[in-house]
């Protein structure tokens, strides 16, 4: 979320699928970064606050709330998440997103 280039490429598999709730997924980390940058025209990511992670051989899953401010008008957007991290070589190949997402189309 650090809209690093570099980082990206270093924890990202080149043709990471990424999938955010219902929506369609986007192969590769450029492909990742622009979907980013289009949600952040709504809102941009603050932080987490961490609930619970679990890490395995080949997935890891975190259980945060995501916090975001709205471009419109500042106001704070939060919201449960779970995310799974699906891993290659010790890099992200399938990033998966469950959360509600209808803040954002609210904003």
């Amino acid at each position: 979320m650090s809209r690093d280039i570099d980082a990206a490429e270093q924890f990202l598999q080149p043709d990471v699928a990424y999938t955010v709730g219902a929506q369609a997924t986007v192969v590769g980390v450029p492909a990742v970064l622009r979907y980013i940058a289009q949600q952040e025209r709504v809102a941009r990511w603050i932080g987490h606050t961490l609930r619970s992670a679990w890490h395995f051989e080949d997935a890891i899953i975190v259980e945060v709330t995501s916090h975001f401010a709205r471009v419109s008008d500042g106001g704070e957007i939060s919201l449960p998440c779970t995310d799974i991290y699906r891993l290659r070589d010790g890099r992200v190949a399938d990033w998966r997103v469950y959360a509600d997402m209808s803040p954002f189309r609210a904003s």
